[in-house]
Parts: C-alpha cells; sequence; structure tokens
C-alpha cells in the first residue's frame, strides 16, 4: 500500500528534528573530549589526524561512486510508491558497489601504506600506522554507506541514534587509547566506532 505524501513528509519532518537533536548534544559532550585529546597530542603528531581524516573523506568520495543523490531520490520515490521490490533492488546493488569501491580503495592505501607514510607522514617507518588508518577508513566509508541505505528507507531515528552513539563514543574512546597507544590507539578508537555501529546496523 502506497505510503501518502503527507504522511510521508510528517515523518520526515519529525525524523530531520531527531537528527539535529542527536547531533547537537553529541557535540555538547564531546566537545571537551576533542579539546583534551589535541592537548595531549604532541604537533609532531597531530598532523596524522587531518590526514586520516581527509583519507576518509577521499575514499568515502571514490567508493559512494555517486550514487548519494540517486540513494536519496529514488528509493523513497519507489517506497511511497509501494514498489519495494525495486527500492530493495536499487539498495542492494547500490550497497553491494559501494562495498567493493571502499575495498578496493581502502586496498590501494593498504599498497601504497610506505609511499604514503613518506609523503604524507614524513616517515617511512610509520607504514604500519598507515595501514592503522586503512582499516579506519574503510570501516568509517563502510558505516557511512550503511547510513546512506537506513536514511534511504527513512529510518531516521535508527540513524539518529547510531550517530549520537558515535559522536559521544568517538572521543572519549580516543582519549582513552591514546593515553594507552599512543596515536595508534587514536585510529584504532576511531576504526572500532564505526565498526560497532556495522554490527548494530
Amino acid at each position: 500500500m502506497a505510503v501518502s505524501a503527507t504522511a510521508t513528509s510528517t515523518r520526515a519532518v519529525k525524523d530531520t528534528a531527531k537528527l539535529f537533536s542527536a547531533r547537537m548534544a553529541a557535540a555538547a559532550f564531546s566537545v571537551a573530549f576533542t579539546a583534551w585529546l589535541i592537548r595531549l597530542i604532541p604537533t609532531e603528531e597531530l598532523a596524522v589526524w587531518p590526514i586520516a581524516l581527509a583519507l576518509a573523506a577521499a575514499v568515502e568520495a571514490l567508493a559512494s561512486l555517486g550514487m548519494g543523490d540517486t540513494f536519496v531520490r529514488r528509493i523513497p520515490r519507489y517506497l511511497a510508491e509501494g514498489e519495494r521490490a525495486a527500492a530493495g533492488a536499487l539498495l542492494r546493488t547500490g550497497l553491494i558497489l559501494n562495498l567493493i569501491g571502499c575495498a578496493v580503495v581502502t586496498a590501494l592505501l593498504v599498497i601504497s601504506s610506505e609511499w604514503t607514510a613518506r609523503n604524507l607522514l614524513g616517515d617511512a617507518s610509520q607504514a604500519g600506522l598507515v595501514n592503522s588508518l586503512a582499516l579506519m577508513v574503510f570501516l568509517t566509508a563502510v558505516e557511512k554507506r550503511l547510513a546512506w541505505a537506513m536514511k534511504a528507507t527513512q529510518q531516521f531515528g535508527r540513524t539518529a541514534a547510531l550517530d549520537l552513539f558515535a559522536r559521544v563514543a568517538r572521543m572519549p574512546l580516543a582519549v582513552a587509547l591514546y593515553l594507552h597507544m599512543g596515536m595508534g590507539g587514536v585510529l584504532v578508537a576511531f576504526a572500532l566506532v564505526p565498526a560497532m555501529q556495522c554490527v548494530v546496523v
């Protein structure tokens, strides 16, 4: 049975409010831990953080294959028209292609770990750290793909809950692991949180 346009719009407004509230609450909680972590990390190690975020964004963009807009536009339309089979087929195909893209781009990062360490970190001996960074990048990209799927299927409440968990858990865990493992611990924390999100999804 097709869902009315009014019901879909009302649900979208309510779920968007949930997402916004979750992000505001998480930001307020994590800002203190972020400041603490930045003060703990020496200047020469702090450069790894923006590099990690930039690589994660690059992998996500390349692995998405430009399908984000298709997910957002087509799948909700199919669901509203009652065409669940078409929505499911598009969702499965998109996720499979995106996951393959994530794996390929991450594999290239691992293969070029020594080059990446030498040119981005200034130390070829940090190839092991780059491999940890590659794991974080891969899991983050996969989590983003799954988040797309949930948003496309109008599961905004669940998306808000997972987003809140990630934003609340990430920085305290990063601080704790940095104190025990150094910069590698920060990357482990940034890999563990999206991994747990993927398991929950």
